[in-house]
């Protein structure tokens, strides 16, 4: 049997974790864990060993979502997607330098979720 491409969701805000959970699931997608700070993220992704890791650019604790994603990123080989309700572009060009597969914009639209996130394993949208 083939694994579920799999998920870490970083976001502090638990109605949105919840919606997108079951979003995913529905979709098909292996959410292995749901986190609230970079530094538990951080944890996660040395342990779960996600495929990709969406993570909310304004996360509770010392690390926003583009720190994380950058430390992330020098230790391991994991696709980031970006969600945010803020499109400033001082913030845009610090999150491009992560090289970010894909962002979406809050409140996240379900369809474009799937989207981003089934092109990022190479499977059409749902």
């Amino acid at each position: 049997m083939e694994r579920l491409p799999r998920l870490l969701l970083v976001e502090d805000e638990a109605l949105i974790v919840m919606s997108l959970q079951m979003e995913l699931t529905e979709a098909g997608y292996d959410i292995c864990r749901a986190v609230a700070t970079g530094e538990e993220a951080i944890r996660s992704v040395q342990t779960d060993y996600p495929d990709i890791v969406l993570m909310d650019i304004g996360l509770a604790g010392d690390l926003d979502g583009i720190e994380t994603a950058r430390r992330i990123r020098e230790s391991h080989d994991v696709s980031i997607i970006f969600m945010t309700g803020y499109l400033e572009e001082a913030l845009m060009e610090r999150a491009r330098e992560v090289q970010p597969l894909g962002y979406l914009v809050k409140p996240v639209n379900m369809a474009d979720l799937r989207a981003v996130v089934g092109s990022a394993f190479g499977a059409p949208s749902l």
